[in-house]
């Protein structure tokens, strides 16, 4: 399996509703690397990552589902 570039998990990240490319390069400069991660993550957790309470409570929405 080829490993992923920087680019590619970044992409990744922005497949998550609420989660355009500068959500997803802060995330990814927090340390997350897939979309699992992210949604298993608390609110103040992506706080602390840098996202913004909307940004983030569409994140928490999409993981209801």
């Amino acid at each position: 399996k080829p490993e992923l570039t920087d680019s590619d998990i970044i992409e990744l990240l922005e497949s998550i509703a609420g989660v355009g490319p500068k959500s997803a390069k802060k995330l990814f400069e927090a340390g997350y690397t897939t979309v699992e991660q992210v949604l298993a993550s608390s609110h103040d957790e992506l706080i602390e990552a840098g996202l913004s309470a909307a940004n983030i409570a569409l994140i928490l929405e999409e993981d209801k589902d």
